[in-house]
């Protein structure tokens, strides 16, 4: 059987109190104060022996105008009410807004109990009956039992106990709203803290949703600080869990009294988000004697949260007796709420509830008036299921991407309902899934077109900007523009898949064998469009003539960028490269060249030795052929030895050597002057 949540509603001194005590033998009035006035103040709580060794918890809500913010606290988790009604004054003032708080909360489970039927004669009972079916029947309650009981006497209260019975066993056959509840995250909104010498602090609630167990790592919303689950207590007994539907008290460690409060939720850390401004749909009692007007100051309602707001109006200008509207509310302190959360408003002054609604979404931005895409939004997350908004809210993270816990906070699921929601949008062709790391990371279809969109233009306004090199450096890609806002794990993932996709090609600068000098460092992968192939340009061409002719001509007498005639080379009339003097606006760029120099190390054309000093790979490998036969015939060669076979000068030969020496061919042995075969 399923945990089963009873809470009483009615006018100051309707005897529910005195009807839990006659249920279950406790008495609720805890506090001084009301056993010295003989009325409930605070929520007090009680259990009730169901049968087959399953108990429900009772909730004992005040009364009196004064605390009506107790009672709603009180009626967050009730199953069913037991709305207590003497015969001998009937419906009074309080008893209507109690129905409209439980109405308002989702409560649709009532047991009407005439209470103090001792008081009153048959005739003057049947009015009292058909007074409290026409006030259900306005309040949309059709079909509410009516029973009468004498809580002094005990008369009926057996019949009462049966009808409650009933009640509970109907709510364990339909197990699908348990089981969502259950698979929650854990939530439980704290209505009492105190201090138990011995044990420290002690919080005390009604869970609404998951389980909590013993030596589990909560966070007390809204400010997030971390405790620690030392013991539990379910309806007075020592329990090594507690879940969705009943009454617990637990031990805290980690966190003093004055961390934690009335209103205060505690939960799985990440598992809620905070913040002052909700967007809501917003309804407005029809018998209410207020109108709402934009910028009005309320009172708000929710679980055991109890704060002031200013409710702006998002499609009316004032929604009047019966209206209902969207509407944002600007919360004067942090709440720790949830979609579908439901709360209740008091007018501001005098104090009187005037209506409530259903949060939609939580920690927004302030939202324009009357903005169309607005309504259509929340319109839509107040009517879709569990995967269309899934959806929805995956499009909304836009190129961030959407975790899992970021969804099961949102939409108060568990962790594995989210999984498999995201897992049939990716199935779907709606949603793509990167994981990395066991971590998972969700990209909409149309956010993931977007996303490659604005990558590629970056990519290419690199290459238009650079456009003899072979791609952007990823480590810049990463640090600014399209993929700035996603973790770095996510990114990488996201560009390797493109490169699977053959959107993007990669090129590995640091798998460049080390014997290879380059006149940069490498430093990472260079992206660029698939069969991207940089413009060998007039520029690109007239370097790569003057370089080639001039290196081969040289030979081993090495020759610096700076000994190149570039600034005095041209492009002629024609296509052709030619050096000498004219042709000023054909002339390449001073800063062109070391870009250019670096793609030939690329593509293989050119070979770097130090400085500004290059060469040919062919003259190179001509040097190197000589000193292997040297090698193989004498076993060792000099520096001397090096200037003689190629000859050039001992500078040129060092770099020479210190080439073999890269490629394995050489090694040093003893004299720095001297090398052997590698």
């Amino acid at each position: 059987m399923r945990h089963f949540v009873i809470g009483t509603a009615g006018h100051i001194d309707h005897g529910k109190t005195a009807l839990i005590r006659a249920l279950t033998g406790e008495d609720t009035d805890r506090l001084p104060e009301e056993k010295r006035r003989g009325i409930t103040t605070d929520l007090g709580f009680a259990s009730f022996e169901l049968g087959d060794g399953n108990r429900a918890g009772l909730i004992d809500v005040p009364g009196h105008e004064k605390f009506i913010h107790n009672m709603t606290a009180g009626a967050a988790g009730m199953d069913l009410v037991l709305l207590v009604i003497a015969a001998d004054e009937g419906i009074m003032p309080q008893t209507r807004e109690h129905m409209d708080i439980l109405t308002i909360l989702g409560v649709r489970n009532f047991i009407a109990v005439l209470n103090k039927c001792d008081l009153a004669d048959e005739e003057w009972l049947e009015m009292v009956e058909e007074e409290i079916r026409n006030e259900m029947g306005q309040a949309g309650l059709i079909d509410v039992p009516v029973v009468r009981v004498s809580s002094r006497t005990g008369k009926g209260i057996e019949n009462l106990k049966r009808l409650i019975r009933t009640y509970a066993l109907k709510a364990d056959s339909d197990s699908s709203g348990e089981a969502k509840r259950s698979a929650a995250p854990a939530r439980l909104p704290v209505d009492r803290v105190f201090t138990m010498q011995g044990f420290g602090t002690v919080a005390t609630g009604t869970m609404l949703e998951g389980r909590i167990e013993k030596g589990q790592e909560l966070a007390v919303y809204p400010a997030g600080k971390q405790c620690r689950v030392r013991g539990i207590q379910v309806y007075g007994k020592e329990e090594a869990k507690c879940q969705a539907g009943q009454r617990a008290a637990l031990n805290l460690t980690g966190i003093d009294k004055a961390d934690i409060r009335r209103g205060c939720v505690l939960a799985p850390a990440g598992s809620l988000k905070t913040g002052r401004v909700i967007n809501v749909r917003l309804n407005i009692l029809a018998h209410s004697e207020r109108t709402v007007k934009n910028q009005s100051r309320l009172h708000f309602y929710s679980g055991t949260s109890q704060m002031l707001c200013r409710a702006a109006l998002l499609d009316a200008d004032q929604l009047s007796p019966g209206e209902k509207g969207y509407a944002q509310l600007w919360l004067e302190t942090d709440a720790a709420l949830r979609r579908g959360d439901r709360f209740v408003l008091r007018f501001y002054s005098p104090l009187e509830t005037i209506g409530g609604g259903v949060v939609l979404e939580t920690n927004v931005r302030r939202e324009k008036r009357f903005r169309k895409e607005t309504l259509e939004r929340l319109q839509k997350k107040e009517t879709a299921g569990q995967k269309e908004l899934a959806e929805f809210l995956l499009q909304e993270s836009g190129a961030e991407m959407l975790q899992i816990p970021a969804l099961t906070a949102e939409l108060g699921i568990s962790e594995e309902t989210a999984q498999i929601l995201l897992g049939e949008l990716a199935e779907e062709g709606k949603a793509y899934c990167f994981a990395v790391n066991g971590a998972e990371y969700f990209l909409h279809r149309e956010a993931e077109v977007r996303l490659r969109d604005a990558l590629l233009e970056e990519v290419q306004k690199y290459l238009k900007q650079y456009p003899c090199r072979l791609g952007m450096p990823e480590a810049q890609m990463m640090s600014s523009g399209a993929l700035e806002k996603l973790p770095k794990a996510a990114a990488d993932a996201y560009t390797g898949w493109l490169v699977k996709m053959y959107v993007l090609d990669c090129i590995d600068c640091g798998g460049i064998r080390p014997e290879k000098i380059l006149s940069w460092k490498p430093g990472g992968r260079l992206l660029c469009p698939a069969g991207y192939k940089p413009e060998e340009s007039r520029a690109y061409r007239l370097v790569n003539t003057v370089f080639s002719e001039a290196a081969e001509k040289a030979g081993c007498h090495f020759l610096s960028l700076r000994d190149l005639a570039f600034e005095h080379a041209d492009f002629g009339k024609e296509d052709g490269i030619k050096t000498g003097s004219g042709g000023r606006d054909a002339r390449v760029q001073a800063d062109e060249i070391p870009e250019i120099m670096r793609l030939l190390e690329l593509q293989g054309k050119a070979l770097y030795l130090s400085g500004d000093i290059y060469t040919l790979p062919s003259v190179m490998e001509y040097a190197a052929e000589k000193i292997e036969a040297v090698l193989i015939e004498e076993g060792k060669i000099t520096i001397s030895q090096v200037c003689g076979l190629v000859d050039t000068s001992r500078k040129n030969a060092r770099l020479i050597l210190e080439y073999t020496d890269r490629m394995g061919i050489t090694k040093k042995e003893k004299a720095e002057s001297e090398r052997v075969k590698g």
